[in-house]
């Protein structure tokens, strides 16, 4: 017992300078020490009932058969009183485990919170730990957006994923993972930010249908519905294919690039006389390389209480695409002095700036959101236009996120685009200003746990607007 004593207090001391020797772990040492002075006692007791039986000069079978069972009961006790300082030694380290995570995680709250990033709760279809500033989840992306701005006419408000984190998530600085196939239709309206260091690459495929009728009246009319002269109507119609290649990378301070490559095929269509004997038809079609274009985003504040997430973003477009000012033009016949282009254009000619905001308010289980932003395009010098400037533009849009379970998530939004009137050569040109406003539906459904399936479809609300739009994308993230 002496030397068990010795060898007990040899390990506490031993044990003092690390810090997992706790008064658990020395508690836990003595009673070891303990379990086997007891496995020793029982060892000479074995050995002397043994002796006592040996010493029978009747050499009685049942007294060494009942000796042979006593010893096989103590040997049984021992190893219960074995395994019972086991259990104990295990929860106490488990008990200490538990001490040292609350302890780490308390430093991590004082941390966000000293950086002015309390942690944010994640809305409640996404039961796991929220990582964000962006704080209305941890964790996808939609449509593609043309300056980075809201949803763009014609496109569904979306956004989330980078998508794809299956299980809880660690707190990430106070922003969101954007990494959920729920959150995807968050992504793309600037509401979602993905995570330091994930990249996330997204083919597109958007189909755009535009269409006006144009009625020309030479004549006068009585009663505000008989004309009499002339009645001429047109009739244009555009079919617009956009297929894109889109690349969006979370770097460090909760920021985030894009970039957005098009690759654009557009047929133009106008037929004139539309009921009169000399009705024709003009088709012209074009294909190439769109505007490029490139996003910064970064989360200046994170939600808390009333207060919403805000984004702040700067987009750039740059005129990659073939503008209708430098496409050849053709005359539309030898006796008139009206000229068409020979090719569809593809891009619009001006290197525009657009900076724009977004607010996301979460409240289980959707996430609401709205935001704007305003288009500074730069005038250009053409040399058989001269100087054309075109309108500046503003665009308000909101929505709504819903999560329909783990893999499924739906968005509504609103979008209101105006442009003002272009001047060329410091003359206002009349009729150039535009009014676009839609409504969008969109859907995203989670195919892995990288990749996303997004579709969207929108129809125009003005004259001005598109018909319809109808978009699918494939965002995978890394």
């Amino acid at each position: 017992m002496m030397a068990l004593r010795g060898f007990d207090r040899a390990r506490v001391v031993t044990g003092g300078g690390n810090r997992g020797w706790s008064a658990g772990g020395r508690a836990g040492c003595s009673g070891f020490a303990l379990v086997v002075a007891l496995v020793a006692a029982g060892t000479g007791a074995q050995a002397r009932e043994v002796a006592d039986c040996a010493d029978d000069k009747g050499g009685d079978r049942l007294c060494r058969l009942e000796a042979r069972l006593d010893q096989q009961e103590r040997r049984i006790d021992e190893l219960e009183a074995v395994v019972a300082w086991q259990a104990e030694e295990i929860a106490a380290r488990d008990r200490t485990l538990a001490a040292e995570r609350a302890e780490v995680q308390s430093l991590q709250l004082t941390l966000a919170e000293r950086d002015g990033l309390p942690d944010a709760p994640r809305l409640a279809y996404r039961p796991m730990l929220a990582t964000g500033a962006a704080a209305w989840q941890d964790a996808p992306q939609g449509q593609g957006q043309a300056q980075g701005q809201g949803p763009q006419p014609g496109e569904a408000a979306q956004p989330a994923a980078g998508q794809v984190a299956a299980g809880p998530q660690e707190p990430d600085e106070g922003r969101p993972q954007s990494e959920q196939a729920v959150d995807q239709l968050l992504l793309d309206q600037g509401g979602v930010l993905l995570s330091p260091g994930r990249l996330q690459i997204e083919p597109s495929f958007e189909y755009t249908s535009i269409s006006s009728d144009r009625v020309n009246i030479s004549g006068f009319s009585i009663f505000n519905a008989i004309v009499i002269g002339s009645i001429r109507v047109d009739d244009v119609n555009r079919d617009i294919l956009t297929g894109s290649i889109t690349a969006r990378y979370g770097t460090g301070s909760r920021s985030q690039v894009d970039l957005r490559v098009p690759f654009v095929y557009r047929n133009d269509t106008e037929t004139t006389g539309i009921g009169t004997g000399d009705a024709t038809e003009r088709a012209i079609t074009g294909h190439g390389l769109g505007d490029i274009g490139l996003t910064l985003s970064w989360q200046a504040l994170a939600a808390r209480k009333a207060r919403p997430a805000t984004i702040l973003r700067v987009a750039a477009e740059y005129p990659t695409g073939r503008s209708a000012f430098e496409i050849p033009r053709v005359p539309v016949s030898e006796d008139s002095p009206e000229e068409i282009l020979t090719e569809a254009p593809t891009g619009s000619g001006f290197f525009t700036v657009s900076p724009g905001v977004t607010f996301v308010w979460p409240i289980d289980p959707v996430v609401l959101f709205a935001g704007g932003a305003y288009n500074l395009p730069f005038g250009k010098r053409f040399d058989d236009f001269g100087f054309v400037d075109p309108g500046h533009g503003f665009e308000f849009f909101a929505g709504m996120n819903m999560s329909i379970n783990e893999r499924v998530s739906m968005n509504f939004s609103f979008l209101d685009a105006q442009r003002f009137a272009t001047r060329s050569n410091g003359t206002r040109i009349p009729g150039s200003g535009t009014h676009d406003a839609r409504l969008s539906l969109g859907a995203a459904i989670g195919l892995s746990d990288r990749t996303s399936l997004v579709i969207s479809t929108a129809t125009g609300l003005t004259d001005e607007s598109p018909d319809f739009t109808f978009g699918i994308r494939l965002p995978t993230t890394f």
